[in-house]
């Protein structure tokens, strides 16, 4: 599973577990998005739409009416996402 998840995928998804484990103040996706700080906006919605409709990642995901992500608020990884990145 984890091979499938393209760099951009893996490191959003590492990002959220290791904030979730830490004691990171904050909300969850701006903890993520300040750690992944690099990745430009466009690619971090996707990137997290992706995840989450792959069930990798508990996220919350607006569509505009072009199709386009919209505004994206990651709730949790899930277990898959875990076992994706080889966590517990």
């Amino acid at each position: 599973m984890g091979s499938l998840l393209s760099s951009d995928e893996r490191r959003i998804l590492e990002a959220a577990h290791d904030a979730e484990t830490g004691e990171v103040e904050g909300h969850l996706t701006d903890v993520v998005r300040r750690t992944l700080g690099q990745l430009a906006g466009p690619e971090f919605r996707q990137g997290v739409a992706s995840l989450a409709g792959r069930n990798l990642l508990a996220a919350q995901v607006a569509v505009k009416a072009d199709g386009e992500v919209g505004r994206v608020v990651i709730e949790r990884t899930t277990f898959l996402g875990r076992r994706a990145i080889g966590r517990r």
